[in-house]
């Protein structure tokens, strides 16, 4: 007889809170390749990986010692100023703890950014405050996913951050291919959206017999569903502005 656990699957298999877990870091590294449009060159994508990667640790430590969602948060908070300070200013640290100056150093890179933004232009140099602002964007957004998910679970809430970060690259980037990282955004999104949908339904079925473990499998009638109804609301989504007036150039027109 195998045993499992509320959003996990049998031993040896993959559970729906972590299949629900790496949908959603499909979403953010959907989002970080969209940033290609945006910087010339320069190690962006470590610093922003590496931090999602430990503000989701953070949020799943604090939620499994029972930690409030807000002492959640200043965790992350803190998380985050240390996470920046290690990687920015560690000439600046003290015992490997950030200081007053290495807080005022982070502040400074990314004010010199904001000044540096009025005249860049895409495809711009990765300006350690731009670097800076993404990495604490993307830590805030990994770990605002895992409280809006697993906490409140409120997978919208979640997404707002990343689509909000793919939206402004869309619109200030520049280069060829913008349909292709439209296509991989929403088919990452949308993946993560069914993929939190299945988890909310395993845990009903802890109480409602209908939804028994094998339903949310990949190859149920309702998974088919689900894909049939994914595909054809990004067919729509890329091919309205086509055709509706208004809308000339339809998707490539982003400015």
């Amino acid at each position: 007889m195998e045993l499992s656990v509320p959003g996990e699957g049998p031993r040896g298999g993959m559970g729906s809170e972590l299949r629900t877990r790496l949908a959603f870091a499909g979403v953010i590294l959907a989002t970080l390749m969209a940033f290609t449009r945006l910087f010339d060159t320069g190690p962006y994508v470590g610093p922003a990986l590496l931090g999602a990667v430990l503000a989701t640790i953070a949020a799943m430590v604090a939620r499994r010692l029972g930690l409030t969602t807000l002492a959640t948060l200043v965790l992350a908070a803190l998380g985050l100023t240390w996470y920046l300070a290690v990687v920015f200013e560690m000439r600046r640290l003290f015992f490997g703890l950030p200081t007053p100056s290495s807080v005022a150093g982070l502040g400074a890179a990314v004010a010199q950014a904001v000044q540096a933004s009025s005249i860049d232009y895409a495809p711009v140099p990765a300006r350690p405050g731009y670097v800076i602002a993404l990495t604490g964007a993307v830590w805030v957004a990994a770990a605002l996913g895992e409280v809006a998910v697993f906490r409140w679970q409120q997978p919208l809430a979640a997404s707002v951050l990343p689509i909000a970060l793919f939206a402004l690259v869309m619109v200030v980037g520049a280069g060829a291919g913008p349909s292709f990282f439209v296509l991989v955004f929403l088919a990452a999104l949308f993946t993560f959206w069914a993929a939190e949908g299945s988890h909310q339904l395993r845990l009903w079925g802890r109480w409602v017999s209908a939804f028994a473990e094998e339903d949310a499998a990949a190859g149920s009638s309702t998974a088919s569903v689900a894909r049939r109804m994914g595909a054809s609301c990004i067919t729509v989504a890329l091919l309205a502005p086509l055709v509706l007036p208004g809308m000339d150039g339809g998707l490539v027109t982003w400015r």
